[in-house]
């Protein structure tokens, strides 16, 4: 009797254990389950809020894109390409747009011709303007092209230029239509855009420079621009790799605060720039 009764305290002690057992392998697979059902989710909605965000900014880069493009075909249409015409002109265009714009100037094809500015600067006997980047890049794509940014020295602002062709009945090139665009605005928008979950928003130039971003240590200066590569020992590297191949998947990075957190990208399309949200 007493080893009936020992046998079938082992028996239950079994019996408990492998139910125990049971029962928490059950709420493990069903926690991971719920865990990643509920990270899936939140990457899924980080995502999409990453798009409407950075659509919104491509939104405002293309609006100021249409005023150039309007510009330098307006100055086709016209063919008038005298510098009163065209000083009138680039006068009477920045009045309206003065909040955002520094200047419009045109730069001619033909070096003995002075360029002309809607400011009235007038450059220095030896500036060439066909030796600018703007310039150059606007010829060589042929097209609106956006200019890597800078910080201006005198409003302590970021700006960006936009630099078309100008043609005339010939097909042939007159000059190039630019104009220097406060990044205020735009900047704002990616600074303080509100997205569920994340801690913060940041903002990348084609050349992965940052443009905003929560640590100090990383805005641009007048003299240069923090590269995304080359701070915290590269530890951001693998989010360039994610946008120089297009993919934009989710990435874990220990954060510049040494916390852990998940990077989610988008891609800004008339700049080529990269909006991006990092959550915990």
């Amino acid at each position: 009797m007493t080893i009936n009764r020992s046998l079938k305290g082992k028996f239950i002690i079994v019996v408990f254990t492998i139910c125990l057992s049971c029962l928490l392998v059950v709420s493990v697979v069903s926690y991971c389950l719920s865990y990643n059902l509920v990270k899936d989710k939140t990457n899924q909605s980080a995502s999409e809020a990453v798009g409407k965000n950075a659509s919104q900014l491509n939104n405002w880069f293309m609006e100021q894109g249409q005023v150039v493009h309007a510009i330098a075909q307006d100055i086709e249409i016209n063919k008038d390409f005298s510098d009163q015409y065209l000083s009138n002109y680039l006068i009477q265009k920045f009045d309206r747009q003065k909040s955002q714009v520094l200047d419009y100037y045109i730069g001619f094809a033909d070096k003995n011709r002075t360029m002309v500015c809607a400011t009235g600067w007038i450059p220095p006997p030896d500036y060439d303007a066909t030796t600018r980047e703007w310039y150059r890049e606007a010829l060589k794509q042929n097209r609106l092209v956006y200019i890597t940014p800078y910080l201006d020295a005198d409003t302590k602002q970021m700006v960006i230029t936009l630099a078309e062709p100008i043609k005339d009945g010939k097909n042939n090139v007159l000059g190039v239509i630019a104009a220097d665009i406060l990044l205020t605005d735009v900047m704002a928008l990616a600074e303080e855009a509100r997205i569920e979950g994340a801690s913060y928003t940041f903002l990348l130039d084609d050349h992965y420079n940052f443009m905003v971003h929560p640590q100090p240590d990383f805005h641009p200066t007048p003299e240069k621009s923090i590269n995304a590569a080359q701070v915290m020992e590269g530890k951001f590297r693998p989010l360039i790799k994610e946008i120089k191949q297009s993919q934009y998947n989710i990435t874990e990075l220990k954060d510049y605060d040494n916390s852990k957190r998940c990077f989610v990208l988008s891609n800004i399309e008339a700049t080529n720039w990269t909006f991006g949200i990092a959550i915990p």
